[in-house]
């Protein structure tokens, strides 16, 4: 009997599973961890992994190799549909699935036919009108997503919903860079430091479409309009948020995208051009934010205590409460029953609040009259990130949940 083998779909154009050479060395793959061999060594060995490769179009490979630190026995082989067993896995992230349905349907369709398909999804709500096309298609597969997209079905349709039941979903949070390792210092400020971004959503885009938000986190949104109102006790917190009152972009497009003002530019043959147009200020604006702002691993070094706020509309985890654990901080989060369900204890791995900034102050208030308690949080935090949030833990998650069925 043949041995099972390890197969991966396009990892080498797909920055989901790796570093490609479009981003360079300091992006960090969201599931980069499913192509190290290492991670796989109890269940295959580096000869028994193999990368596919559906695209005529050369690339620097060796570049490629060289920057993801692929082992050398890993093969990259021509994709043909006939050579997958019953015990063999194949991945394929969300966008290259979608990227590859109309070229390649038949032999996606006979992959999931024939072995373990598994789909890496991010972000299920923005893709779902084409995905669930897709999901109707194939045979019942594994969804690997840092939350169940089900847990935000009030803004999904029947459709979708029907779609994502067919198949086997299995929660497995993004894993940090683990370049943040190196941010794990014994002496830190006792105080919590705001991060990440909170930019505005434009009005064709599908997140506010259906859930009528116009950013994505509410939590950030609120902390940026205290802030910019000088309303938040800068003795316990400090700000490393956009500080911009406008962006110049989402207050036009949200102009043009009015029905009748979109009708006449329509009928003009300029709203397509105009709409070019502010995108092309809204990345000028975004690339701006991030060249200005203070890189996490730089203030993950200086802060024990993090506030990077979840996308709390859809009730997801965001990378950056994971990064904070990763580098030796304890974070703040909200979402108890989703961290709990990884394993997680309220006030022993993470701070417990309630979303609110208030209650945020409070809690880092009580805190600092007990440093010790800080040094016990993130001690713990580190602990259970380093154990049960490893790449080699989250792949043995993920095969028994293959197994149990």
């Amino acid at each position: 009997m043949d041995k099972p083998k390890l197969y991966i779909i396009n990892p080498h154009y797909d920055d989901f599973l790796s570093v490609t050479l479009s981003k360079g060395k300091n992006f960090n793959a969201k599931y980069g961890y499913l192509i190290k061999s290492e991670n796989w060594q109890d269940y295959f060995s580096p000869k028994d992994i193999f990368f596919l490769n559906t695209k005529d179009q050369k690339i620097d490979l060796d570049a490629w190799i060289n920057l993801n630190k692929i082992n050398e026995n890993i093969k990259l082989k021509k994709f043909r549909v006939n050579i997958f067993k019953e015990n063999d896995i194949v991945i394929i992230s969300s966008n290259m699935l979608m990227s590859l349905w109309g070229d390649f349907y038949a032999q996606i369709k006979k992959i999931s036919q024939d072995a373990t398909l598994i789909i890496t999804i991010n972000h299920f709500m923005w893709k779902a009108p084409v995905l669930k096309k897709i999901f109707k298609e194939i045979n019942t597969s594994y969804f690997i997503c840092e939350r169940s997209p089900l847990i935000y079905s009030r803004y999904l349709e029947k459709d979708e919903i029907d779609a994502l039941k067919v198949h086997k979903i299995i929660e497995i949070p993004y894993v940090p860079n683990q370049i943040f390792r190196k941010c794990r210092k014994k002496s830190k400020l006792e105080k919590c430091a705001i991060v990440g971004q909170c930019l505005p959503v434009w009005r064709n885009h599908i997140f506010y479409q259906r859930t009528g938000f116009e950013y994505f986190h509410k939590i950030r949104r609120n902390i940026k309009i205290k802030f910019l109102n000088n309303d938040i006790n800068l003795k316990i917190f400090d700000y490393f948020g956009p500080e911009n009152k406008f962006f110049f972009n989402a207050i036009i497009h949200k102009l043009i995208y009015k029905k009748t003002i979109r009708y006449i530019l329509k009928i003009l043959k300029i709203y397509n051009l105009l709409e070019r147009k502010i995108k092309s200020i809204a990345t000028k604006e975004m690339n701006n934010y991030y060249k200005n702002s203070k890189p996490f691993k730089d203030i993950f070094k200086e802060y024990s205590i993090i506030l990077c706020g979840e996308e709390d509309v859809l009730k997801l985890p965001c990378l950056g409460f994971f990064e904070a654990m990763m580098a030796g901080c304890v974070p703040l989060g909200s979402l108890h029953n989703y961290y709990e369900s990884l394993g997680m204890k309220r006030n022993i791995h993470y701070i417990g609040f309630d979303g609110t900034y208030e209650d945020a102050e409070s809690k880092i208030k009580l805190l600092k009259e007990n440093p010790s308690k800080i040094s016990s949080l993130i001690s713990k935090s580190t602990e259970f990130i380093d154990k049960e949030l490893s790449p080699k833990s989250l792949i043995r998650k993920i095969l028994l949940e293959l197994e149990s069925d």
